[in-house]
């Protein structure tokens, strides 16, 4: 009796014990719970809110599971809903896929290894139209707990826009280069280090050679610091500056305009553009000098013709007076004093008047015929009137 008396307390000890260990076990169960559960909420918050598009395809590529941004992925590029796709391959809820993808999912799958492509492309159809999209995907395998494959996760981001924007970019690039190459007039750009960043062909002819990465002072004005009269700390605050040079390196006058470009980097380079003004500063002498002519001849005109009026005025007045002179002579004595006086005015009236015809030929634009003059008999006439000179020993050879 005794006996059984122990045996029943050592009985309900082991009951207890095992009572508490049972216990123990139920809170350590419901702390795994707990935690796994905890871990899965912080999973499913890292999935859905990861700002990539994420689904889990078993080995067929069969959609298990997605987060929210790749069910709004399938709502905007595939025919079917998120929830009509789950179940269904990848294959068939994005039509038009296989030949693209199905090669490099069964290679992920097969080998164990993360293949990730930057920029995929993915033709797809949808209402008979064809349409082209760009992804950074990354293909994932997911192992088992014996190493084996149990199917594969996708991480895939749509950079389409991007990818317009940079073809865009590279087209405008491309359409800003050929622009600047096709300028006859010579640029460059100076970058902020005062090094040139590019030189257009019609630069590079004038330089000789391609100078791009060379300092600006060094290859254009040969010296081996910043110049003095650099205009590039004016430049980079925005500011368009003009001038005119001379350029004693081929000879040529320039007008100079530099132009400040803004970089990805926030800093400003310095464009500058030479427009060769050579011919135009002759072309504005020979302009000017045209014009000074025409002021010349301007003038002449007016003195032609104030020359004109006074050689009128100046020959009316000398027929008047060669008119009385030859009615005096008619009453003076032929032999007589008065009339050879009056005949030496006469002579003088006509000589004057031949000067007044002179003057009217000038003044009316008339052409003048140049006569041959004989200086002996002229000079010889003149001073013949002279009563008390003799030049009879003098000859002149014409």
């Amino acid at each position: 009796m005794e006996h059984q008396v122990k045996n029943l307390k050592k009985e309900r000890l082991t009951l207890k014990r095992l009572e508490e260990a049972w216990r123990e076990s139920e809170e350590l169960c419901r702390l795994s719970e707990e935690k796994i559960l905890r871990e899965k909420l912080l999973s499913d918050y890292i999935v859905d809110n990861t700002p990539a598009g994420i689904a889990f395809l078993d080995n067929d590529f069969v959609l298990r599971r997605c987060n929210r941004l790749y069910a709004e992925l399938i709502r905007n590029y595939s025919p079917y809903t998120p929830e009509q796709a789950m179940g269904m391959s990848y294959f068939d809820y994005v039509p038009g896929s296989r030949s693209q993808v199905e090669k490099w999912f069964k290679k992920v799958r097969d080998s164990g290894q993360v293949d990730t492509r930057y920029g995929f492309k993915l033709v797809l159809e949808r209402d008979g139209q064809k349409e082209t999209s760009y992804w950074d995907t990354s293909v994932a395998p997911m192992l088992g707990t014996k190493g084996n494959a149990n199917g594969i996760l996708i991480l895939t981001h749509n950079v389409t826009l991007q990818k317009q924007a940079e073809e865009d970019l590279k087209r405008s690039e491309i359409k800003y280069r050929f622009m600047m190459e096709s300028i006859t007039d010579p640029l460059y750009i100076c970058s902020p280090e005062l090094t040139s960043e590019y030189m257009n062909p019609a630069m590079i002819k004038r330089l000789g050679r391609d100078a791009t990465g060379e300092t600006c002072h060094k290859v254009l004005h040969g010296l081996d610091h910043k110049c003095d009269w650099c205009v590039f700390d004016e430049v980079a605050k925005g500011k368009t500056l003009e001038t005119t040079i001379f350029s004693p390196l081929d000879g040529r006058n320039y007008h100079i305009t530099n132009i400040p470009i803004q970089n990805k980097d926030s800093t400003t380079s310095k464009m500058t553009i030479y427009r060769d003004i050579t011919q135009y500063l002759e072309a504005v002498a020979e302009k000017n000098k045209a014009q000074k002519q025409l002021r010349q001849a301007q003038k002449m005109d007016s003195l032609g013709r104030l020359a004109g009026g006074v050689a009128h005025d100046y020959n009316n007045a000398l027929t008047a007076i060669m008119g009385y002179t030859e009615l005096a002579m008619t009453d003076a004595d032929p032999s007589g004093h008065l009339h050879a006086e009056l005949n030496e005015i006469l002579k003088a009236s006509t000589h004057a008047k031949g000067i007044t015809r002179q003057l009217l030929a000038f003044a009316s634009k008339q052409t003048i015929a140049p006569k041959v003059l004989d200086l002996n008999k002229n000079i010889e006439v003149m001073w013949s009137r002279k009563k008390d000179t003799k030049l009879s020993n003098i000859q002149f050879k014409p």
